[in-house]
């Protein structure tokens, strides 16, 4: 028990013989960059590559639906005109 607290008081003036830290730091942050504008913001901004091959997916996806859809249609107006003819 006394060895340990021997050894927190040699700690301690080991601690003290140490300088005072200086954290002397300011962060200046120019006024400029708070105030960009939105379109010059819109302009400088890059899709990401994963989004836009996602986008274009669903655009093909939606098209292929609508297109199936028409041949469908299409499909069915036949069928009917070809019972009515018969």
């Amino acid at each position: 028990m006394l060895a340990i607290v021997m050894q927190k008081d040699l700690l301690k003036h080991a601690l003290s013989r140490l300088p005072v830290p200086r954290n002397d730091y300011e962060i200046v942050v120019p006024d400029s960059e708070f105030n960009v504008d939105s379109s010059a913001a819109e302009e400088d901004f890059i899709p990401d590559q994963a989004d836009v091959e996602a986008n274009r997916e669903a655009e093909l996806r939606a098209k292929s639906e609508c297109a199936k859809s028409s041949v469908m249609m299409l499909l069915a107006v036949d069928f009917c005109l070809m019972h009515i003819l018969h």
